[in-house]
């Protein structure tokens, strides 16, 4: 009896379970490769998992947070906070840095320029006034947005001090991103601009 010798090669396999996923019910030859099929669905299943594990306590201690900034003596010395020679004021330097930033793209789409920001981790938390300005800059990464605030203090006559702090609405680790966000804005900063002595 093919049924009978169908169970028999389960009980065998000690997978009885496996008679209720396997279509083919007649044959042994035909269950055999289905049980086959289901050993192989189980290892990619353990090997998509492995991947998982490994991706992830690569970001926990390769890249810990999900928030970048730049400062006047950074661990990483391409997040050195930048100081600019300008030819006029502040708000054309503003409108400039604007310009520059809706040119940039991550993954094929563009910045974007933010009239606000709800993400407290990118925000300076410092009130606007004539010697200081903030840009505030939304940045696509594949399904997510990255918010990204740019913060410009005059602090000579067409001299400008400019740091960036780039965070991840979601997520505890970004892989790197935010520094690579801050470090494309800054290298096309330094084309534009002329580097000014402290």
């Amino acid at each position: 009896c093919p049924e009978r010798a169908l169970q028999g090669r389960f009980a065998t396999l000690n997978k009885p379970w496996l008679m209720q996923l396997c279509p083919h019910r007649v044959r042994c030859k035909q269950a055999g490769l289905c049980y086959a099929n289901e050993i192989m669905t189980r290892k990619k299943w353990i090997i998509l998992l492995a991947a998982l594990a490994l991706i992830g306590l690569y970001a926990k201690f390769r890249s810990p947070g999900n928030v970048a900034e730049t400062s006047p003596a950074p661990v990483d010395a391409g997040l050195q906070t930048r100081r600019y020679e300008i030819k006029s004021d502040l708000a054309t330097a503003r409108k400039e840095i604007e310009q520059i930033i809706i040119t940039l793209a991550t993954y094929g789409k563009t910045w974007r320029i933010a009239t606000h920001s709800d993400n407290p981790k990118a925000a300076f938390n410092e009130a606007e006034s004539p010697t200081l300005s903030v840009i505030r800059a939304e940045v696509p990464v594949v399904v997510f947005t990255d918010d990204l605030q740019i913060r410009l203090r005059q602090y000579a006559p067409n001299r400008l001090a400019l740091d960036v702090k780039s965070a991840s609405r979601v997520g505890k680790s970004d892989f790197g991103e935010n520094r690579r966000h801050i470090k494309q804005l800054l290298t096309a900063l330094d084309k534009h601009f002329n580097h000014a002595t402290p």
